[in-house]
């Protein structure tokens, strides 16, 4: 029989069969399922250690090998907010599992080329010319936002790479001193082999006498993702590299189960047999693929997505996909007033107060002084401060995507910020239950910081449904009583 025929129909009889036996909610296939779990990659961002949480499974990390960067690690080196690749079991609640290997990789090690760009959202830096955009979900390490990232900053930085070649930051964290080995990855471009250069973005490499890994047998081409080291900075923005490795599928090497998160690129086909790439990875969907946060008519080039499903001859065969972009329209910083014991929702502002759900996607990181490394929804108590990122999900609730312990703020102010109550009237601003009580004294601003008298304020709020309003104070019994300050936020 010829060879190409026979692994069509390998794989075509592996995705009728993992249609046919539904989703991903555990009744698909699962490779080498037995006593100890059915082996399982997931490739994707740390939301909790201790032990590492990676795409809403929670990996027993005890005995397994860690490398950071190709280079030997250890356990201490899992932090939140990194991109892993955990290859190990998963046991039978899909929740949790055990991990044999933890492969870490960043995207740039190196400095700030320049001043950072902020806004309300988040900002962009550089690295290498390559261009790094945060958000309200990016991990900060050793430092408490962008203001803490000057030009000439030693940095390493973790994320996904979108099809115009920005970096969605994961991670970034201040390092003491530069790294040894810089890092800096992209697409190729103006490859020239015969003076052995090419180019990432801004920045010109020269690989004349640099080691070269998974190089395909023609040589380096335009397109091709490479992963560059180098052991001194650019000079006169040319980088003189030690290796150049071309990046593979992420998964493309591994079988059974595969768990995946990333950027979608390369979307194509139609309803329920598409094709994408996500972090590089083949992807495919058919009729059994269900969809979470979305459906099929949702998928387009640049979402961030999960992705789970069966590997098969380097391709991961979807059984779910589940639409991962910020959507946060809510941000908190309030002190917990009740904890739940038979789930996993915290209650701030009072009580019934503001409920907040979170699950194992969410982010979790102590930035307060007990700086602990290990921290989790068991470790919240009532009473701490937190900084929470967050989507509105019902009337008092929010589903959180990041929840941060922090210091109490000074005078120990509380910010709310969501969309306003269709009860919201003058001088009261109404945000998912709770009353902000306005005065004279408040100070009123617009979406650009414009100042605003109290009527055109309320005007405005008014006159548009759901307008996001952010409003800071001293919260007492069940309000926000002043309100020192109230911007709204588009």
């Amino acid at each position: 029989m010829n060879i190409d025929i026979f692994k069509s129909l390998r794989v075509g009889f592996l995705v009728a069969l993992i249609a046919g036996c539904g989703g991903g909610g555990g009744g698909g296939i699962v490779a080498g399922a037995g006593i100890g779990g059915s082996g399982i990659t997931s490739f994707g961002a740390v939301t909790a250690v201790g032990s590492i949480t990676v795409n809403g499974v929670k990996f027993d990390t005890q005995g397994a090998t860690v490398t950071v960067d190709d280079a030997a690690g250890v356990e201490s080196d899992l932090k939140v907010g990194l991109i892993a690749t955990v290859t190990g079991t998963l046991d039978s609640d899909r929740l949790t599992g055990t991990a044999t290997r933890v492969e870490l990789v960043s995207e740039l090690k190196g400095t700030v080329d320049a001043a950072p760009t902020i806004t309300a959202t988040g900002g962009t830096f550089t690295v290498f010319g390559q261009v790094a955009l945060v958000d309200g979900n990016t991990v900060f390490g050793n430092a408490s936002g962008l203001a803490d990232f000057p030009a000439g900053t030693p940095v390493e930085v973790s994320g996904f790479r979108d099809s115009g070649g920005q970096v969605r930051v994961t991670r970034v964290e201040k390092k003491a001193a530069v790294p040894a080995s810089l890092k800096v990855t992209g697409t190729l471009a103006n490859v020239d082999n015969g003076a052995r250069t090419f180019a990432l973005g801004s920045l010109t490499v020269n690989f004349a006498g640099a080691r070269l890994v998974n190089t395909p047998a023609a040589g380096l081409s335009n397109g091709l993702v490479v992963e560059v080291k180098a052991s001194s900075p650019a000079t006169a923005g040319v980088l003189t590299a030690t290796s150049v490795e071309v990046r593979s599928g992420r998964l493309a090497q591994a079988s059974g189960e595969g768990r995946l998160e990333g950027i979608m690129n390369g979307l194509a086909g139609s309803a329920p047999n598409f094709s994408f790439t996500v972090s590089g990875q083949d992807v495919t969907t058919n009729a059994g693929t269900e969809y979470e946060g979305g459906t099929s008519a949702n998928l387009a080039n640049n979402l961030r997505v999960e992705v789970e499903g069966q590997i098969s001859e380097g391709v991961l065969v979807a059984t779910k996909v589940k639409f991962e972009e910020n959507k946060n329209d809510v941000k908190i910083t309030a002190q917990v007033t009740a904890k739940s014991t038979t789930s996993t929702n915290l209650t701030v502002f009072g009580v019934p107060g503001v409920s907040v759900k979170t699950d194992t996607s969410t982010i979790f990181q102590d930035n307060s002084s007990q700086q602990s490394r290990i921290f989790g929804f068991a470790d919240v108590n009532v009473n701490d401060w937190l900084e929470i990122e967050a989507a509105k999900d019902s009337a008092n609730t929010v589903a959180a995507t990041k929840v941060v312990r922090v210091n109490a703020p000074s005078n120990n102010s509380a910010i709310l910020q969501g969309p306003v109550d269709s009860r919201t009237a003058l001088p009261d601003i109404f945000v998912l239950g709770v009353d902000g009580l306005t005065q004279a004294t408040t100070t009123f601003r617009d979406a650009n910081g414009v100042l605003l008298n109290q009527a055109t304020f309320f005007g405005q709020v008014s006159t548009t449904a759901n307008k996001i309003v952010k409003m800071r104070g001293q919260f007492t019994g069940l309000q926000i009583n002043p309100v020192d300050d109230a911007q709204l936020q588009d």
